[in-house]
């Protein structure tokens, strides 16, 4: 009877973490102002506004299904990073400001995007008792392939100068964010 009961919290732990996993909700996602913007201006830089996104993971708990097998659930924390990000108030008219904040503001709801998927992929393999480099390995392509939709996101809007195409990306970015609780 024990290891009846014990078997079916094992399967209850296995079957509820991709259901649990999804935790990043839009009540999460920042506005960006100008205090998220604190590195100085790259000289260089081919627009006067840049906004970058960390995502971070941690395992958050971890159940032994067998014999070096487990099963993990993952957490993804999402963040502007600040001392990272410029905004060159020199180069942007005041009138412009509103409409530059909100297209950086799809560049971190695209964080988030991506922080629910890994959260949601890296939560449903099976992995062995080396698990802690197996996720590490796995991470980081994962955010490579899914931020590839920065650069779609910023030459859809013509980096948030098209007013039109960027109403569409912002709900399109909201829809997709949305989506990641499927």
């Amino acid at each position: 009877m024990q290891n009846l009961i014990r078997l079916l919290l094992v399967y209850l732990i296995i079957f509820s973490v991709p259901l649990s996993a999804q935790h990043l909700r839009l009540h999460d996602i920042p506005n960006v102002t100008l205090e998220d913007f604190k590195a100085p201006v790259k000289a260089d830089a081919p627009y006067p506004v840049y906004m970058n996104v960390r995502v971070y993971y941690r395992i958050d708990s971890v159940v032994k299904v067998s014999d070096n097998k487990f099963k993990l659930k993952v957490i993804t924390k999402v963040e502007p990073d600040r001392q990272g990000s410029f905004f060159d108030r020199k180069k942007v008219p005041d009138h412009a400001i509103a409409g530059l904040l909100n297209h950086e503001k799809g560049h971190v709801v695209i964080g988030f995007i991506c922080g629910n998927k890994i959260t949601k992929q890296l939560s449903s393999k099976v992995y062995t008792s080396n698990y802690v480099a197996e996720v590490r390995e796995s991470f980081h392509p994962l955010l490579r392939n899914l931020s590839d939709l920065h650069r779609e996101y910023d030459e859809g809007s013509n980096h948030g100068m098209n007013k039109p195409e960027q109403k569409l990306w912002d709900r399109k970015l909201i829809d997709m964010f949305l989506a990641t609780f499927k």
